[in-house]
């Protein structure tokens, strides 16, 4: 397929999609809570059917329990202390370490519980994510109240800086790429990272002082975000390799399931939110 004819279908998809989530999803806070409830589902359904293909048996209602949990956490989280979700997410991890660590130590080479350990690794890779995204509603509500309604949202700033850090990649690997950047997915290239840089790097500057983000965080956004996005896409792709699957699945057709259009989301969303409450609550 052509870059134009790819380019526009992609937007083609791209540009409904986003409109539908902006008018839906940031009407109330409440909103935001279903759509990405709703995004977190699908994109549970789709890793599972990862798994399944590798022969393993996740456990569909404790994952969505764990991912119930961190929405319900971040969702409630009293205002000025939003710092309960970052319990949550520890001990996630926590007793996943452990799982792994009585998995090696008692049964070597067989595991004693790996349905348990892939359901908490889905939870935490997708539900404990967008919770992030969640929390950042939080930090805009106590740290920026006098955003007006009229303008973008805080949260969508780990958007824009993973989305424009795909398309410049996307763009520049298309129309000048050359050297390949890794064996894991073979389309990325060395030019592409440079257009992911460089878009990425922009946009995030430019939205965030829209926002009235300061300077400092911004600068650091900008240079993490694009390396943030390919990191989250490369290890989506790493997932679909180790499973032998060309996408996630199919919710937008020919572009692949959600996970395949979220997978930088799922890095850059964690990373803003931690930054954002480093700079603005913790200090």
């Amino acid at each position: 397929m052509s870059l134009n004819k790819d380019f526009l279908a992609r937007v083609g998809i791209a540009v409904p999609a986003a409109v539908l989530f902006l008018t839906f999803a940031f009407y109330s806070e409440l909103n935001f809570l279903v759509v990405c409830g709703f995004f977190v589902a699908l994109a549970l359904r789709e890793y599972f059917a990862l798994v399944r293909r590798g022969g393993y048996r996740p456990m569909p209602v404790l994952a969505a329990g764990i991912a119930g949990v961190f929405f319900f956490v971040a969702y409630t989280a009293p205002r000025g202390d939003i710092s309960s979700l970052h319990i949550a997410l520890i001990l996630c991890v926590a007793a996943m370490v452990l799982l792994k660590g009585a998995d090696m130590a008692l049964q070597p080479g067989r595991g004693i519980s790996p349905a348990v350990f892939a359901s908490m690794f889905g939870a935490l890779y997708i539900g404990g994510s967008i919770s992030c995204a969640i929390n950042i509603n939080h930090i805009q509500r106590d740290i920026f109240p006098g955003m007006s309604l009229g303008q973008a949202p805080l949260v969508l700033l780990p958007f824009v800086g993973a989305w424009a850090s795909d398309t410049g990649a996307y763009l520049s690997g298309r129309i000048v790429g050359r050297e390949r950047l890794t064996r894991i997915s073979p389309n990325k290239t060395r030019e592409g990272l440079m257009g992911a840089v460089a878009a990425g790097f922009t946009a995030t500057v430019i939205f965030g002082t829209s926002l009235g983000v300061h300077r400092h965080v911004l600068l650091l956004l900008g240079l993490i975000l694009p390396f943030a996005a390919l990191a989250g896409d490369l290890f989506e792709s790493a997932i679909k390799r180790r499973f032998d699957a060309k996408d996630s699945g199919a919710f937008f057709k020919n572009h692949g399931g959600v996970l395949d259009r979220f997978d930088s989301i799922f890095f850059c969303a964690p990373i803003t939110y931690f930054l954002l409450y480093y700079f603005y609550i913790y200090r």
